[in-house]
């Protein structure tokens, strides 16, 4: 019975050595530098990074501290606008195979805003002699001391707003001119540096 008894306990201390050989412990480095090792984890290790510790003292993981609300924001973005530059790098080695075809397509853009300029500057003229007649109409009839018919007073109304619509319209194909030739000129700057880094690779892998 001694036996078995001092068995058990002998089996029972070895366990228990075991589980102590395993457990973890973490130190970081608290306010004022000060090292702390502590053998749970705290909210403070979390928040400033720790590492976990053996029994033997020995590193077994190291733990970076928890990023702020702005870092976490700028890594989400530096995220965001790695994947955008990945999708704008295959779209254009996709289309392209080299810088005249971009400078061709943007040519081909470009003259298809100016046709569509030519046509809305057509109806401008138009529209403008047919206001310009309209109110003379309207003159005449006031020089005479006659009564402005509301069919006339309607026309010249509304030629004035479409006047004005074809006007607004003109700016903003003058203004989407200038953003589609900042747009290729910026596919073509990035096309430039992916060929630059091919050939670079390219140089490396055949000097090795």
């Amino acid at each position: 019975m001694n036996y078995n008894k001092t068995a058990q306990l002998l089996t029972l201390l070895l366990a228990t050595l075991s589980v102590s050989a395993l457990a973890d412990y973490y130190r970081y480095v608290g306010d004022n530098n000060r090292v702390v090792v502590v053998d749970h984890l705290n909210e403070d290790a979390i928040r400033l990074g720790y590492e976990r510790l053996n029994n033997s003292g020995q590193v077994i993981e190291v733990v970076d501290r928890a990023m702020t609300r702005e870092e976490s924001a700028k890594v989400n973005a530096d995220k965001i606008e790695a994947q955008r530059l990945q999708e704008w790098d295959e779209q254009l080695l996709l289309k392209y195979s080299t810088i005249s075809d971009i400078e061709a397509a943007l040519k081909r853009a470009q003259r298809d805003i100016d046709v569509r300029l030519g046509i809305l500057k057509s109806n401008q003229s138009v529209l403008k002699t047919q206001l310009s007649n309209e109110r003379t109409k309207a003159a005449n009839l006031e020089r005479n001391h006659r009564e402005v018919p509301e069919d006339l007073q309607l026309r010249i109304k509304n030629l004035g707003l479409e006047l004005d619509s074809v006007r607004s319209t003109i700016a903003m194909r003058r203004k989407e001119k200038l953003t589609t030739s900042e747009s290729f000129q910026r596919d073509i700057e990035r096309f430039e540096e992916l060929k630059a880094i091919a050939g670079s690779r390219n140089l490396y892998h055949s000097a090795n």
